[in-house]
């Protein structure tokens, strides 16, 4: 992502050297060239900014999903892990599980449960899947995150010309060094009922419990399990044609308390070189002229995305505060903050508009190597939704230069 520090550096050399230019048309202008020239005034330099597709979150996301298991890869009886994202939509990881319908032929354990009035089922499947382990869900975008909902679904398909046959299904799950159960289809001594169509037979769906799916993944555990629980009888076992367990995870994320989103170490923010492109062992004459004609201006800079819901603070804190961690989430003590204009223009786009005044931008300058770090500042019950495919969909960069200067010809 330096291409997008580079084209904000380009962006302000563009506005200075749209100036000087200036200067230079003026006095090109002059019927015979003067010995000097004064320019005084605040003429205004305005670049709109194209729509370019942003790659933030890709390398982040991509080293989730392979961060993250669902079961023992090793084993039979593990989730199948993907990148289900539709166009334009929130990153999605997709969990599935098909389970064997020949299972339901077998012998239930001796010490099962039965469902209450169906004494006579002895055929089912009790199966955990172990080794869920979601530790690194969140942690590369920030501690204090959690996702909003979790959804996830059963579904049994029967085969045509059955007699009504019916499946009685229970799922709980667990996390590791908690023994509580946390119900997803069913509950303790109560089994989900999936009823064949009839002979027509075709699935039936039935959805998990959001709340308790999602507490549970939220839990981020280290060593987590599901269990299933299917219960039949020999008509049923016959009638089924497959089975599958799916959990839907969508990255809408909300934050538990303030907290700081840092990406790891694929921060596309930070900064390593002075925000003017200034290299103090190798001096630019000209550059360092061109910010003289700066002093005592105001810049703006805004940028329009696609990202909805991004209840983002964004701002800038200057190298020589040496804020400490826990100060960075007070956006009082920053150096700068953008505004931020949710879904402005109402079609889901958020505008975020930086504004520097005149002192601020002295300072920037005055400061000889200003390698500035740019927060992203995520309030509590804020939320952000990430999308793999940000778009940059507008904006610009507006510099009023307010200046009072002699040229020498």
């Amino acid at each position: 992502m330096e291409c997008e520090g580079a084209d904000m550096r380009w962006r302000e050399r563009a506005g200075a050297l749209a100036v000087v230019l200036a200067v230079i048309l003026a006095a090109g202008c002059q019927w015979e060239t003067p010995e000097e020239l004064r320019l005084r005034g605040t003429p205004s330099v305005a670049i709109p900014a194209g729509a370019v597709d942003v790659a933030l979150f890709e390398e982040l996301l991509d080293g989730i999903l392979e961060d993250i298991s669902f079961g023992d890869e090793d084993g039979d009886d593990s989730f199948e892990v993907g990148d289900v994202t539709e166009e334009e939509g929130l990153f999605t990881i997709r969990a599935s599980l098909g389970i064997d319908p020949d299972g339901l032929g077998l012998g239930l354990p001796d010490e099962h449960l039965l469902p209450d009035g169906y004494d006579s089922y002895e055929m089912g499947i009790v199966e955990t899947v172990r080794a869920i382990d979601l530790s690194e869900l969140l942690k590369p975008v920030s501690e204090n995150l959690e996702l909003a909902e979790v959804t996830g679904y059963l579904e049994i398909a029967f085969y045509a010309d059955n007699d009504g046959e019916e499946i009685e299904v229970r799922i709980f799950a667990k996390t590791n060094g908690d023994d509580s159960k946390r119900w997803l289809l069913g509950g303790e001594g109560v089994f989900e009922s999936f009823e064949s169509p009839g002979s027509e037979g075709g699935p039936v769906k039935k959805y998990l419990d959001p709340a308790s799916l999602t507490d549970f993944v939220n839990a981020q555990s280290e060593n987590g399990s599901i269990t299933y629980e299917l219960v039949t009888d020999a008509d049923g076992a016959d009638a089924v044609d497959s089975i599958e367990l799916v959990l839907d995870i969508p990255f809408l994320i909300e934050a538990t308390e303030n907290t700081l989103l840092n990406f790891d170490d694929d921060n596309a923010l930070e900064m390593d070189e002075d925000i003017f492109g200034r290299d103090p062992a190798d001096p630019d004459k000209d550059l360092d002229d061109l910010l003289d004609a700066l002093r005592g201006s105001s810049v703006e800079f805004s940028v329009t995305i696609n990202n909805a819901p991004f209840d983002i603070t964004l701002g800038m804190i200057h190298p020589g505060q040496n804020l400490l961690e826990n100060d960075k989430t007070d956006s009082e003590k920053w150096f700068l903050e953008f505004n931020r204009e949710s879904d402005s223009n109402g079609d889901g786009t958020q505008t975020f508009t930086l504004t520097i005044p005149p002192e601020k931008l002295d300072e920037m300058i005055d400061a000889g190597e200003f390698i500035p770090e740019f927060l992203l500042l995520l309030e509590k019950d804020g939320q952000i939704g990430i999308r793999k495919n940000l778009k940059i969909t507008g904006g610009h960069f507006r510099a009023t230069i307010d200046y009072d200067q002699t040229f020498e010809f």
